[in-house]
């Protein structure tokens, strides 16, 4: 759960009660050179190693019949006091109590990744994912609901996350494919759910690898 919270940077804060230091935009470029050499390693010490979600946090995600769009207004809760300090560092006081609920999104220096959500387990969704989705959105977290996790990170050659109950829960995430997209500047989170509509598979069942 840390390296997923840690990776993604926004979404340890809004949607899971911690804080955690976000990249200064200078180090980005820094830290997309090097994904590529820390996927090709992860790749290879998963070739033998079964990884299953954390009880509690596989789900189903069926195909839309209809493609739509909703927007969410994240929002963030403090897990702790943030002490207001004076001139000489002193605490005196509290500048934002615990349980203190704000929108983390216009505070950000860069927008957080894409989210790709989607059914591993559903060969329609995985195709759609990889054939059409990859090239509209280089910037992006790929993250499953259910599926066989070294099998799905041979597929599509990076990293994979499973899908977050607090992640789910918060943006409503209930079929595939769905796909996060982020404006700062309104401070809301664009979720768009691609039905069989646009994946073009209204007729065929899902197969399970």
């Amino acid at each position: 759960m840390k390296a997923f919270l840690s990776f993604s940077l926004l979404l340890g804060v809004a949607f899971a009660g911690n804080t955690y230091p976000i990249a200064e935009p200078d180090l980005l470029e820094e830290v997309l050179q090097r994904r590529a050499i820390v996927e090709r390693k992860l790749r290879e010490s998963m070739k033998n190693v079964r990884i299953k979600a954390p009880d509690g946090w596989e789900r189903r995600l069926p195909l839309a019949s209809k493609s739509r769009t909703y927007r969410i207004e994240p929002k963030a809760v403090l897990d702790q006091d943030i002490p207001r300090v004076d001139q000489q560092g002193r605490v005196i006081g509290i500048l934002y109590p615990k349980g203190y609920t704000f929108n983390p999104l216009p505070y950000l220096p860069v927008d957080p990744p894409v989210l790709i959500v989607f059914d591993a387990e559903d060969q329609r969704q995985v195709r759609y994912v990889k054939e059409t989705l990859l090239k509209q959105y280089p910037y992006r977290m790929l993250i499953i609901g259910r599926g066989d996790y070294s099998k799905t990170l041979e597929v599509f050659g990076e990293s994979v996350y499973f899908l977050h109950p607090k992640l789910r829960e918060t943006f409503n995430l209930t079929e595939g494919v769905s796909v996060v997209r982020w404006d700062r500047k309104r401070g809301i989170a664009i979720v768009e759910v691609h039905g069989c509509d646009k994946v073009g598979y209204c007729n065929s069942v899902s197969a399970k690898r």
